[in-house]
């Protein structure tokens, strides 16, 4: 079994053993059983111990509880989350499901979905459809009426008719007497008790939840007593609505009965809580009864004594709950007193400051317990926002709303919260310039892994304001997201992040000094100025390390990728761990899989590509529970990458072009034309010259602020334009990509294109050519760089025929360029770019070597013949043959062949 996810079973189930039977041999037969039945007859306790035995039938079982789920469109969310997926921004959320849970064999339980039976039947219909190995066990009261549905009516327990002698032997006899054990310690069905015990499971019909409300009442009253209470209010509910089942006006009753039982103060306190959704803590009982009686600690802890208060103290902190029978039935009575509003009021500050406190800690030490406390309060909150927003008060909407932008980003629950964040900004354009300010920021935060296009209007509604206001803090922050836009769809970003850190350095703000310097230090890094980039970052980790956590693992994942770009492999590896370790331990889903992807990458240019798989592997499977648009396209790009490294270049142009949509999609360009050279690189080496020059076109524009991006597309650029003939084109490629890979400090790629120079120059000057390939071969071997096994063909291409040609002068040349410094390589390299004295066309074009190959194609010899003669690949003879076709204007090896014959060429045929 790889993964279960189930509430842990607090009491011990009696006489279900029929049922768990029947329900597992249903589970056997059919895809969805639902189990139904009247509220508290056991149906969620029934659920969970047949998930509990059958588990190890599948490979996950999950468990997903409605009860607190009043919005239809939060349903398949609360799938997703409790499959550790997250929202996938602007998808069909049921779609989405069905793809990620589409070849998993699961056991998905849904319970309490009578108040959602449309959507559930829905999405369970979508979900069975689309997911061939998905069982779905549903508790509700009623079927959800889905096509090859098995409806179970989960009975009563065993009540012992009149007259019966063994009455322990009867279910519900045995359910009393152990939870009224437990009240009172000594407790026993005697001779004394029996009958009164029996009687009140008769009068109870059985029901699970109503011996549970009533054996309590042991500590306080005799069997006899209890049963004579209930016979009196069954009696006075009896002439109630007739259409309702006779077993859910037995359990209204029995909550009737326990309520009447209270004190004043005792029912004012719950009927109170009536207004929390799901769990709460005790601080948020203490905000929601502040204007009630005193003693309030002791007033809950009846509640709980007499079971109409459950609490779980499993964690490190207590939580409260109410039956949702319970609940429902306090509701109620709240509404009756005319007390919603005051409650609900108490409530929706409550969370106000919640939030706010939360928000804080986020960003704190102490921001793993900040957002576990926030995962058990979320229900809460969104009820109160949907108050506020009800009630014509959206500013404290927008006050919990504004500080919960951490907790989705943090919890990628990107897609509720900005549904959340844009529905209160549309309502709420006359709010507190402040607190609107604060939620812009907010709603950016969460567009910036989704849609950056969407962003920048608001980025500049955030400048206004702050200009309006006159708060140069405020003004550093919009600036920064001005900044942080431009950066990510392709403009000129930095001087609006220069001029964002220098307000924070004003301002003395430590958090917005370090994301400034982190954003800037980012920016410059990756675009030619690593060194001024790379200091920002260490001030930027610096400051992190004394504040938040998830803010320092950020820091520490841009300077492990600046380090990358620049070339420093070994020095990126610890700051992308200890940034990946950092995010992975706070359940950071949102970035952590970036870092493993770039650790991937790593690896992979260290020569690790066994590790590299494995690291995107584990990449993919983090992102399945967050996915992002701007994580897909991240890991989707190095992926890409991989395919080249294998030498599967049909995978590399599928997985390439699917990144490079995401970011169109989403306006982030900021490795756009990496990815593109990626696509164009795949299609070049499958032939498709024509797609691979289209893809080629449409990274150069893209790169305009990003020199590495030029310089890479150009590097392709120039093997391409060499395979189409063009081979003084290709040169100027290949230095244009060298100047612009100099100038970003990227060594990787100056290692890249000196071997792209010298497989160039290999047949004109062999000299020089060797020469670069052994400073090519220092650089890298100085900074760790393994070139990819797809490129060694080639390679080895190259190093053969210069071998050919110089002999025993190969090594010494090769020396030579080994002892050159990066720069001196470089202008080396330059140097040797004096004016070209073979002309374009027409035989006196031709190198060498398309000389050498054009006679051997007259004498005779095919390609096969040709490769192994010259020690070459057939695919470089196929170069040369094409360069030679393309140069003499003929359209074959026969028209080659004769122009060879009319030409003193005698000389090349006899050599060859």
């Amino acid at each position: 079994m790889a993964d279960t996810v189930l509430p842990l079973p607090a009491t011990r189930l009696f006489g279900r053993d029929d049922e768990l039977r029947l329900v597992a041999e249903l589970l056997a037969d059919s895809r969805l059983v639902t189990l139904t039945g009247a509220g508290g007859c056991g149906k969620t306790r029934l659920a969970l111990t047949v998930a509990n035995e059958r588990a190890g039938q599948y490979d996950e079982v999950c468990w997903v509880d409605l009860a607190a789920i009043t919005d239809p469109a939060l349903v398949p969310k609360a799938v997703g989350a409790a499959l550790h997926l997250a929202d996938r921004p602007g998808a069909d959320p049921v779609d989405w499901l069905v793809s990620a849970v589409t070849d998993r064999v699961l056991l998905l339980v849904l319970d309490n979905c009578e108040h959602l039976v449309d959507v559930c039947a829905d999405l369970v219909s979508r979900l069975l459809r689309g997911c061939p190995q998905l069982t779905v066990l549903a508790t509700s009261r009623e079927p959800l009426g889905v096509e090859g549905e098995t409806s179970y009516r989960v009975p009563s327990l065993a009540v012992p008719p009149a007259g019966a002698i063994d009455l322990q032997s009867y279910a519900a006899v045995a359910l009393f007497a152990d939870r009224a054990a437990k009240a009172k310690p000594g407790f026993a069905v005697t001779a004394d008790t029996g009958d009164a015990v029996a009687e009140i499971c008769r009068q109870l019909d059985g029901i699970p939840l109503a011996l549970e409300l009533a054996a309590p009442r042991v500590r306080m009253m005799t069997p006899s007593q209890i049963a004579s209470g209930l016979g009196d209010r069954f009696q006075l509910l009896t002439g109630g609505v007739r259409t309702a089942m006779p077993r859910q006006r037995t359990l209204e009753a029995s909550v009737a009965w326990s309520y009447d039982l209270l004190s004043q103060d005792e029912r004012w306190v719950l009927r109170q809580l009536a207004v929390f959704s799901g769990s709460f803590a005790l601080e948020g009982a203490l905000g929601v009864c502040a204007a009630g009686p005193p003693q309030l600690l002791d007033i809950l802890g009846r509640l709980v004594e007499r079971s109409l208060l459950q609490v779980d103290d499993a964690g490190p902190v207590a939580r409260y709950r109410l039956l949702e029978t319970v609940r429902a039935y306090v509701l109620g009575r709240l509404i009756e007193a005319d007390e919603v509003a005051a409650a609900r009021d108490r409530h929706l500050d409550a969370y106000v400051a919640l939030a706010a406190a939360a928000e804080a800690d986020i960003q704190s030490p102490a921001m793993q317990r900040a957002l576990d406390d926030l995962d058990a309060e979320v229900d809460n909150l969104r009820a109160a926002m949907d108050w506020a927003s009800t009630t014509g008060d959206p500013a404290k909407a927008l006050r919990i709303a504004g500080s919960l932008w951490i907790y989705w980003f943090i919890r990628t629950r990107h897609d509720e919260g900005l549904r959340r964040l844009r529905g209160l900004l549309d309502v709420a354009s006359d709010a507190d310039p402040r607190l609107r300010f604060k939620v812009l920021l907010a709603t950016m935060m969460l567009l910036m892994t989704t849609d950056w296009r969407a962003a920048r209007p608001l980025a500049d509604e955030a400048c206004r304001i702050a200009d309006e206001v006159g708060d140069d803090g405020m003004r550093a922050q919009a600036l920064a997201w001005v900044a942080q836009a431009e950066f990510q769809l392709g403009g000129a970003g930095l001087p609006y992040m220069a001029e964002s850190l220098r307000l924070a350095r004003e301002t003395g703000d430590p958090t917005h000094i370090g994301r400034g310097l982190q954003w800037l230090g980012t920016a410059l890094g990756l675009t030619g100025q690593p060194a001024e980039g790379i200091a920002m970052l260490d001030e930027s980790i610096t400051i992190f390390r004394t504040s938040g956590p998830v803010q320092l693992g950020w820091a520490l994942v841009w300077r492990g990728v600046v380090a990358h770009a620049g070339g420093d492999l070994r020095a990126a590896l610890p700051f992308l761990s200890e940034g990946y370790e950092l995010l992975a331990a706070r359940h950071e889903d949102a970035f952590s899989p970036v870092a493993l992807a770039e650790l991937a990458h790593i690896d992979m240019k260290r020569g690790a590509l066994d590790d590299a798989r494995l690291r995107l592997q584990q990449a993919r499977e983090t992102a399945r529970r967050s996915v992002t648009p701007m994580t897909e396209s991240h890991i989707a790009a190095v992926q890409s990458l991989l395919h080249i490294a294998e030498g599967d270049y049909a995978a590399a142009f599928e997985t390439a072009s699917r990144s490079y949509a995401t970011m169109s999609d989403t306006g982030s360009f900021l490795i756009a034309a990496q990815v593109l050279s990626e696509a164009g690189y795949a299609a070049m080496r499958m032939g498709d010259l024509t797609r691979a020059r289209a893809e080629l076109e449409r990274a150069l524009p893209v790169a305009v602020n990003n020199p590495a991006g030029r310089g890479r597309a150009l590097w392709v650029l120039a093997q391409l334009t060499e395979l189409e003939g063009g081979h003084a084109a290709a040169l100027d490629h290949a230095h244009d990509a060298l100047r612009l890979a100099h100038a970003a400090h990227d060594l990787i790629l100056v290692i890249d294109v000196l071997w792209a120079l010298a497989e160039l120059l290999a047949d004109e000057d062999p000299a020089m050519a060797t020469r670069l390939l052994g400073a090519a071969g220092a650089i890298a071997k100085d900074i760790g760089y393994v070139r990819f096994p797809s490129y060694q063909e080639q390679d080895n291409d190259v190093v053969r025929r210069l071998r050919g040609a110089l002999g025993a002068d190969y090594d010494d040349a090769s020396a030579d360029g080994a002892r050159l410094s990066v720069d001196d390589a470089i202008g080396y390299a330059s140097r040797g770019r004096g004016p070209r004295q073979r002309p374009s066309v027409g035989w006196d074009s031709l190198t060498p070597m398309e000389r050498h190959v054009a006679a051997l194609v007259a004498k005779g010899l095919s390609n096969p013949d040709i490769a192994a003669q010259l020690f070459v690949s057939r695919n470089t003879v196929k170069a040369h043959l094409a360069h030679a076709y393309a140069k003499l204007g003929v359209a074959n090896r026969s028209e080659l062949a004769a122009q060879v014959s009319r030409r003193d060429l005698t000389q090349d045929i006899a050599q060859a």
